[in-house]
């Protein structure tokens, strides 16, 4: 973005790719496609797809996440119909103790004030977007974080 932000979008790309790399998640690709997608449609002025691309990012590595956390945990794996459904997938992470309560609570009302994308009056589309865009940058960070906690504990 060509406009001063609150973050540094390339370097937190690079430490979303490093931190996937580190957590052995099983399909980067998808991942990586969405974000350059993203930032893309953010370039030229595509705001609603810039904020769908962001979403579709998320439920892309979180469906990664559940499953890699169960390989490593042991825990109850999810249907690959069921890992469609952000809901359930955040759901099986707070009910296997990825997440707690508050924290399952707070990405899901995340996740809906993204998907109601144009629906923030007295801010404009390009703000909106490049806000959207730094929620799911962080979120991954997050999760990803988190994970990566998970395995370094698990192999010691």
């Amino acid at each position: 973005p060509s406009e001063k932000t609150v973050i540094n979008e390339v370097n937190e790309q690079d430490i979303l790719e490093s931190l996937i790399k580190s957590v052995n998640l099983d399909d980067m690709s998808i991942i990586k496609h969405h974000l350059e997608l993203s930032a893309e449609d953010y370039q030229d002025g595509r705001w609603s797809d810039s904020i769908a691309n962001s979403r579709y990012r998320n439920s892309a590595y979180h469906s990664q996440i559940s499953t890699r956390f169960g390989q490593i945990s042991g825990k109850e794996f999810l249907s690959s119909e069921d890992l469609k459904w952000a809901g359930k997938v955040r759901g099986n992470l707070k009910e296997n103790g990825f997440f707690d309560g508050k924290e399952k609570d707070a990405l899901a009302k995340i996740y809906g004030l993204l998907s109601e994308t144009g629906g923030h009056p007295y801010i404009a589309s390009r703000d909106e977007a490049r806000l959207m865009r730094h929620l799911f940058l962080t979120i991954c960070q997050f999760e990803l974080l988190r994970l990566e906690g998970i395995i370094n504990e698990h192999n010691s």
